[in-house]
């Protein structure tokens, strides 16, 4: 752009993408725990992950857990903010079908949702003033159904925000900036 008789070089701010989830891709990690009846099998061939690749991870599960119980968590310590909100989020889906599971934060802070054949960005927010230093993003059975089944992760993140941002890798894994749909 010029001004007057100065060139002043024009250029885009790209916002810094932190997820504080700290193991986002690699289900099969000891961060990850796994409740009654899960199996991980990563980077699955089953499907390719949202971004053409194939990261995704499958899980099954055999039906021996409690209905509406954990399936999978990550305890994330992190720094509490007052009046901040954080915001957890997973991409799923399924082979075949539909399923239906809960995504939480911390206690008390759940959301049905419903994976489909196509991938999808699932989130839920925290409240915005958290106790302690440790949120835990888990998913659970829905409570009804508790059958057997086969659905696909990729891609949990968490961000210091009411909303969840573009997606990046986990702090301790690369930290390249992917994009996805």
């Amino acid at each position: 752009m010029v001004t007057g008789r100065t060139a002043v070089a024009s250029r885009a701010t790209i916002p810094v993408i932190q997820n504080l989830c700290p193991v986002s891709e690699q289900f099969d990690n000891a961060a990850w725990t796994k409740f009654g009846g899960i199996t991980v099998a990563p980077n699955t061939a089953d499907v390719t992950d949202p971004n053409g690749g194939s990261t995704a991870d499958k899980f099954t599960y055999d039906g021996t857990g409690a209905a509406g119980g954990a399936r999978l968590a990550q305890a994330i310590i992190v720094e509490p903010h007052r009046a901040t909100a954080y915001t957890g989020g997973i991409h799923g889906r399924t082979l075949t079908g539909t399923r239906q599971l809960s995504l939480s934060i911390n206690v008390g802070t759940t959301v049905l949702i419903m994976l489909t054949t196509a991938w999808q960005r699932f989130s839920l927010s925290s409240p915005t003033d958290i106790d302690g230093r440790i949120l835990t993003v888990t998913v659970l059975g829905d409570g009804i159904d508790n059958s057997a089944g086969d659905w696909y992760f990729w891609g949990a993140s968490l961000n210091n925000s009411n909303r969840l941002s573009g997606y990046a890798t986990g702090v301790v894994n690369t930290g390249r900036i992917r994009g996805t749909p």
